[in-house]
């Protein structure tokens, strides 16, 4: 799944809700946004021990993997966004091969790992200056109906200024609908919800924004 989105960066963004004094000062400065499920963006490496053809992980030849990196790096260019976040990226292998394929277009290229064998991770390729980075992964969420849990995937929080002005991004892949537990996906949703709402609050100068594969439909 595909998304692209434009946003427009003014003094003080705010959601209504937070009822913090918004300027109305329009910088006239935008940023294009995309967002890619990458649909198992894996290594030539196999390393689950298991990657054959009924199994989860997969191993492409090397000639396999360039000729991917090669077409997903022709699909980012088209795009010409300024930040870029991933989803389903096995591997720093596989960040660094597709940030050597766009050269020297972005600034940043950065895959928040989890260390599991054949996992599928987020990350970002963005253009401007790094700040920061965070991860929330180590957080424990509190479930619906009792018990905790953590964010499938990392949520990622990556501080950048962008055409000269502060941005906050966040790249986040919940819980899939493969063998559902909708509980874990809405503890993951409010969590982030309320991280994405206090980076609003502590940053009133910045644009912040949160994209990703959510796995559900607006309105859930």
């Amino acid at each position: 799944m595909l998304a692209v989105a434009m946003a427009t960066l003014s003094s003080g963004c705010r959601p209504p809700s937070l009822e913090v004094p918004a300027s109305s000062v329009d910088t006239g400065v935008s940023v294009r946004v995309a967002t890619w499920n990458m649909a198992r963006f894996f290594d030539p490496v196999c390393d689950s021990g298991a990657c054959g053809k009924r199994d989860f992980e997969r191993a492409p030849t090397h000639h396999e993997f360039e000729a991917r990196v090669d077409r997903l790096g022709t699909i980012l260019e088209s795009l010409d966004a300024d930040i870029l976040l991933l989803q389903e990226v096995e591997s720093t292998a596989c960040m660094e091969a597709l940030a050597s394929r766009l050269g020297s277009r972005y600034s940043l290229a950065h895959l928040a790992e989890t260390g599991k064998p054949g996992s599928l991770d987020v990350g970002i390729v963005a253009r401007g200056s790094l700040k920061e980075i965070r991860g929330h992964r180590k957080q424990r969420l509190p479930r619906p109906g009792g018990g905790r849990t953590r964010f499938s995937r990392e949520l990622l929080e990556v501080h950048l200024e962008v055409k000269g002005h502060p941005v906050v991004v966040f790249s986040a892949h919940f819980r899939s609908k493969h063998r559902d537990d909708p509980g874990k996906r809405l503890a993951e949703a409010r969590a982030a919800h309320d991280i994405v709402l206090r980076t609003a609050l502590d940053r009133p100068e910045a644009l912040v924004i949160l994209g990703g594969d959510l796995n559900d439909v607006p309105g859930s």
